[in-house]
């Protein structure tokens, strides 16, 4: 029997993944946040017009989910589509992501949208958030404002000029800073890729990455500065956080 509802109706079905995870005391992270912790962190969602029903369905990483836990969700949501439902959004890991929307799409007869989503981090720790300058080069600027600035801060990011590159008078504060927290060099232009093996003078691209700093890739200096503000929020120590942000601009790069 169809239920009446003066409101559309969208089923959002939780499977766990990085989406749903915190941290642990272990220092690592692990799905524990509900569908319904998810839905009621978005704000908004009370005045969408939507009627939301919010399914916890299983609560593991995406690479723990199986063929048979894909067949029963699309089972719920067949049952949920037959009751009326308009659509729904399905969060997971994104380990296998694509696979559930391909089985999903597979299963699914019917016009009805079903949306798979997921995140790449998880959620910052409440109350935690890591602060990240931006330092843009200027003409004239001999870089002494940067211990000043760096003093407060939990990871840096350098908007250099052109490929990326700094006046010489940098150098020696650059290198002091990425020896405790992580640099990112970019470059101000605003589109391109920041260089890494092109210019060997003092200054350039060549020799401040062989000084600590870690490149932006394509990634323009705002980009950058949010992504490791992300890192440092979700990650166990500035290392790892450097890590991670190389990882994911090289794979942002073969793209």
């Amino acid at each position: 029997m169809r239920c009446v509802s003066s409101s559309p109706r969208v089923l959002v079905a939780g499977l766990g993944g990085t989406i749903a995870m915190t941290g642990d005391a272990a220092g690592g992270v692990s799905p524990t946040l509900s569908a319904r912790d998810l839905v009621d962190a978005v704000p908004g969602l009370d005045g969408s017009g939507a009627d939301l029903e919010v399914v916890t369905f299983r609560n593991r990483p995406g690479a723990a989910l199986t063929l048979g836990d894909l067949v029963e969700l699309s089972g719920l949501l067949a049952r949920g589509f037959a009751d009326g439902v308009v659509g729904a959004v399905v969060t997971q890991g994104t380990d296998t992501i694509e696979e559930t929307a391909y089985v999903l799409g597979l299963l699914h007869p019917g016009d009805e949208p079903i949306v798979v989503t997921g995140r790449a981090l998880p959620l910052p720790p409440v109350g935690l958030s890591p602060t990240v300058g931006l330092y843009t080069a200027t003409l004239g600027d001999d870089g002494g404002l940067l211990p000043v600035l760096a003093g407060s801060l939990d990871g840096l990011v350098i908007a250099g000029f052109g490929v990326g590159h700094v006046p010489e008078s940098w150098v020696p504060h650059l290198a002091a800073i990425a020896r405790r927290i992580p640099v990112v060099l970019t470059s101000r232009t605003g589109a391109g890729f920041t260089a890494t093996s092109t210019y060997g003078y003092p200054g350039a691209e060549r020799d401040l990455l062989a000084r600590g700093l870690i490149t932006g890739g394509a990634l323009d200096p705002y980009k950058c500065r949010l992504l490791l503000q992300l890192l440092l929020a979700t990650t166990p120590s500035a290392g790892e956080a450097r890590e991670a942000f190389i990882d994911i601009t090289r794979a942002a790069d073969r793209r």
